[in-house]
């Protein structure tokens, strides 16, 4: 098993701050909400580690965490210990450490996975753990633009439904805390019964980023540079470091308000983007997804994009650029699924995000769609693209 890239990352911050970072910042730090000392996270992450080699069992990395929040000087909250708001509890020392040990498989499964997809292309959400509440997981497959197959949730492991139903924004499991669900293959042969490919089909594999740091088990953010740059330019006015602590400051909301990018005072896209491109595929592969309605997803406050066919007849009517833009089919969608700003004005909304390409070159794109229905999208190299895009009512920021 891999090393686990992962930046110890203390902060004082709450569960619900903490999943307002930029999904290239979760992915590539180690925190637990609340916990704000930096020899922990490291011992944990050591831990898990060593859980995920076969070298520490589940018990020993308990204890091994719990000497590690004690010499740390580690105090629960008044009333709140042995609960799972108790770091020391043992509810809070599985949740971390299993949740963070099925990360890593589920990464690595994942990865795999693309390597086969000619052989197993698509994949079902299925229970593999008993929970004695489980959560309605068809409305939420259904919520993310998933279809039932046969009564089945299923579909091709390219699929941007696995990304949307996640909390975390992950194409693989765990898909939330706590989560029994799982991950069935399914082979080629089943996957053509089911509709999901046609006979001689292929895929074209999109491995999940997970950002390199030689760094990763140095204590201390102060002591960490890349990282700290990284949390600055993506939180911007959002949050400031002290020590080694990421604070968010407090500050009057502009999600709402109404004029430009230039009257409202906001950087540019390209000066808070932390963010890898989506892969380029093939233009038939993506003129199948839209075809078989494969091509939808769920934007941050909860509304459903689809790109159809009328949205590849209007390229075609009026610039005939449709073969041109089909590739960037995957930007379009990480850009509504997890856009840096959202704009609305004459009842459409606007997504915006800037990215950076595999040679370093940034990529600016923009998707306008209305009434659940992609209108249309451009991902070019121009700033510009997206800048003459920026004004109407803000009604979404990534730093907020």
């Amino acid at each position: 098993m891999r090393d686990l890239p992962r930046i110890p990352l203390p902060t004082d911050a709450a569960a619900a701050d903490l999943a307002r970072l930029p999904l290239p910042v979760r992915r590539a730090a180690l925190f637990s909400a609340r916990l704000s000392r930096a020899a922990p996270l490291v011992e944990i992450g050591n831990k898990i580690k060593g859980v995920l080699d076969g070298g520490v069992s589940m018990s020993d990395a308990r204890k091994a965490v719990r000497e590690s929040l004690d010499l740390a000087g580690y105090v629960p909250p008044e009333g709140l210990e042995g609960t799972l708001r108790d770091h020391r509890s043992r509810a809070r020392l599985d949740l971390i450490l299993t949740q963070n040990v099925r990360r890593a498989r589920g990464y690595a499964r994942h990865a795999e996975g693309m390597g086969v997809l000619d052989q197993w292309p698509a994949q079902e959400l299925v229970r593999v753990f008993h929970r004695e509440k489980g959560r309605d997981w068809r409305s939420r497959w259904a919520d993310a633009g998933g279809l039932l197959t046969r009564g089945r949730m299923v579909a091709l492991k390219t699929d941007p439904v696995w990304a949307a139903v996640s909390r975390f924004g992950d194409p693989f499991p765990p898909f939330d805390y706590g989560s029994g669900m799982g991950l069935r293959d399914i082979g080629r042969e089943e996957a053509e019964a089911l509709g999901l490919i046609a006979p001689g089909e292929t895929l074209t594999p999109e491995a999940p980023e997970y950002p390199d740091a030689a760094d990763a088990n140095m204590p201390g953010v102060e002591r960490m540079p890349e990282l700290r740059a990284a949390v600055e330019r993506a939180m911007g006015p959002g949050a400031a470091f002290d020590g080694s602590v990421l604070r968010f400051i407090s500050r009057p909301p502009v999600a709402g308000a109404a004029g430009s990018a230039r009257t409202l005072g906001l950087p540019g896209l390209a000066k808070t983007s932390v963010h890898r491109s989506a892969e380029r595929i093939d233009a038939d592969e993506a003129f199948k997804q839209v075809k078989r309605g494969r091509a939808v997803t769920v934007d941050p406050a909860g509304n459903k994009a689809e790109i159809t066919e009328e949205t590849i007849g209007h390229w075609r009517e009026n610039s005939g650029k449709a073969a041109s833009r089909l590739p960037h089919l995957r930007r379009a969608l990480d850009t509504i699924r997890d856009p840096q700003e959202r704009w609305e004005r004459d009842g459409k909304l606007y997504y915006l995000k800037a990215t950076l390409d595999g040679d370093g070159r940034m990529r600016y794109t923009y998707v306008v769609a209305k009434d659940g229905r992609v209108v249309t999208w451009v991902s070019e190299a121009r700033p510009g693209v997206t800048g003459n895009k920026r004004h109407g009512t803000l009604t979404g920021r990534e730093d907020e």
